[in-house]
C-alpha cells in the first residue's frame, strides 16, 4: 500500500478532500486526521496538537474516535514511555476510493 508522503502535493490534496468529504466523520475528528495523514511516520498526540492548531480537549477525544473507527493505530514507544499515532493506510484508500465513487455518481447524477 502507497504510504502518503507530506511531500507528495497532489496525493494528499486528493486524500484530504476525499478525508473532508467523507459522511460519517465530525468535522473536528475529520481534522485530526487530515493532520495525521501528513505526518511519513507516527506521531505523538502532541505533535498532531501543534500541527493542527487544535486543543487538547478536542484532539484527544478525536483520536480515541479513530482509533475505534479503525482509521488510526495506536503505538507504544518504549524509548519515550508515550503513545504515537499513525494512520492505517488501507483505510485511507477506503475513503479515497469511496470519495472517487462519489464524484462519479454526482457527475452522472449531473449529465442528466
Amino acid at each position: 500500500m502507497k504510504r502518503f508522503k507530506m511531500t507528495d502535493d497532489q496525493n494528499n490534496n486528493e486524500t484530504i478532500d476525499a478525508i473532508m468529504e467523507y459522511p460519517l466523520l465530525a468535522e473536528k475528528v475529520k481534522q485530526v486526521l487530515k493532520t495525521l495523514v501528513l505526518f511519513d511516520s507516527p506521531v505523538s498526540a502532541e505533535s498532531v496538537i501543534n500541527a493542527s492548531g487544535l486543543g487538547k480537549q478536542v484532539v484527544y477525544p478525536a483520536l480515541n474516535k479513530l482509533i475505534q473507527s479503525d482509521f488510526v493505530d495506536r503505538l507504544s514507544d518504549s524509548k519515550t514511555s508515550c503513545y504515537l499515532f499513525s494512520v492505517k493506510d488501507n483505510n485511507i484508500q477506503n475513503i479515497i476510493d469511496l470519495y472517487h465513487k462519489t464524484k462519479i455518481i454526482k457527475g452522472i447524477n449531473l449529465t442528466n
